[in-house]
């Protein structure tokens, strides 16, 4: 049987470019896509972009103050889901943070830690209105994965993402 080299390696090119290429068309258009589409409609959104790592999305979004993540993260696991999957989504946010908001945020960081290993989240808009600088806004809101903070200063603005931990069941005996 004699073989010719050249249609077989012209398949096989052939071949590799349908199939890679069309898994990165759908890479792009089915799981990549919904997410930043999905992310980009909501106001104060400026950027985004998804990057898919072995069992988990990371995600990275430049806000500005008028962003409201708490709504963009329910938005996400609601109308995303699919492309999500069972992976867990890790958000990177680029805000537009100055060195006051940094320096007031490492100063309040430790009673906000407290707050949340007692797992006390009522008091956490306390603390903060408490501490707050003149000429800040402090919004806070609460959902069942994350708590939010956006810290606002003139044309600056810090966002905050505290995960939270979910409450840990204690094994009984039956004695």
């Amino acid at each position: 049987m004699n073989l010719r080299l050249t249609p077989i390696i012209i398949s096989i090119a052939v071949s590799s470019l349908v199939l890679f290429g069309g898994w990165s068309v759908y890479h792009s258009v089915a799981m990549k896509n919904p997410i930043v589409e999905t992310a980009k409609k909501f106001p104060g959104v400026e950027e985004a972009s998804v990057e898919f790592a072995q069992g988990a999305v990371n995600l990275r979004l430049v806000v500005n103050k008028e962003a409201d993540l708490h709504g963009v993260i329910d938005a996400l696991h609601r109308e995303a889901a699919n492309a999500i999957g069972g992976r867990n989504l890790k958000i990177d946010i680029i805000d537009h943070a100055s060195e006051r908001l940094d320096e007031w945020w490492s100063q309040v960081l430790f009673e906000v830690a407290e707050v949340m290993e007692k797992r006390s989240y009522s008091d956490l808009p306390k603390i903060l209105e408490a501490n707050k600088l003149a000429g800040m806004s402090i919004d806070t809101a609460i959902d069942d994965t994350y708590v939010y903070i956006r810290l606002v200063d003139g044309d600056h603005v810090k966002f905050v993402l505290l995960e939270r931990m979910p409450a840990l069941m204690g094994v009984w005996t039956s004695e």
